[in-house]
This record gives C-alpha cells, sequence and structure tokens, in this order.
C-alpha cells in the first residue's frame, strides 16, 4: 500500500487525482483479501465505493466518462457471468462498476485489458 501511495503521490501530487487514488487502491486491496480469504465483496465496501467515486469524478475524470466506464467493466463482466456460467460472481461485477466509476472510460478499457490478459 505504501508503494502505491507513493506512486500515486509521484504521479499527481497533493490533488483530488491522488486522494481518489488512495481511496480506490484501499478498496480494492481490501476487497481483494476479503475475496480470498471469504469467497465474498461485500456490500458494505463496494456500495459506498460507488457513491464516493461519483463525488470524486466530479474534479477528476468527469461524471460522463466515470459512469461510461463504470457500465463497460461491470457489463463486460455481466456478459462473461452469463456466457459462462460461474466465472463472474455478483461482486467482482461490483468491483468492475467501482473500478470502472473511479477510473473514467479510458481507465475502464485499460483495467479490462489487463484484467482478461493477467
Amino acid at each position: 500500500m505504501a508503494g502505491i501511495f507513493i506512486a500515486t503521490f509521484y504521479q499527481w501530487g497533493l490533488t483530488f487525482k491522488t486522494l481518489s487514488g488512495w481511496l480506490l487502491a484501499i478498496v480494492i486491496v481490501s476487497a481483494a483479501v476479503i475475496d480470498i480469504n471469504w469467497g465474498i465483496i461485500p456490500d458494505k465496501i463496494t456500495y459506498p465505493s460507488l457513491v464516493m467515486g461519483l463525488l470524486f469524478s466530479f474534479v477528476t475524470v468527469g461524471i460522463y466518462s466515470s459512469i461510461a466506464g463504470g457500465i463497460f467493466f461491470a457489463g463486460a463482466l455481466l456478459l462473461a457471468a452469463f456466457c459462462y456460467r460461474g466465472a463472474m460472481g455478483g461482486g467482482d461485477i461490483k468491483i468492475a462498476l467501482v473500478i470502472g466509476i473511479f477510473t473514467g472510460f479510458q481507465g475502464a478499457i485499460i483495467a479490462f485489458i489487463l484484467a482478461v490478459v493477467l
């Protein structure tokens, strides 16, 4: 986490993008650890994160890009869940929505490509 925080600060300085990046990092790492240990991604993490991502979007990526990114990334995983039963759970789709909201449309495309490749 320290490395992520430092890299984010190095990229954008002390701005709303940095604060948004830090929050997203906390959410993703927390969700990953909980998912690995218990096989769930709690709504108590995803729903507040969606609200915070939308609020930050006004000063980071823009509200329209934020909504488009969320729809794209979550939609892609929702499609995968329908095509391949058991491939994606509801928590995975919701966390993809959070990532898309925080990163905007361009960031969601990059995140999707990285998720597929990795």
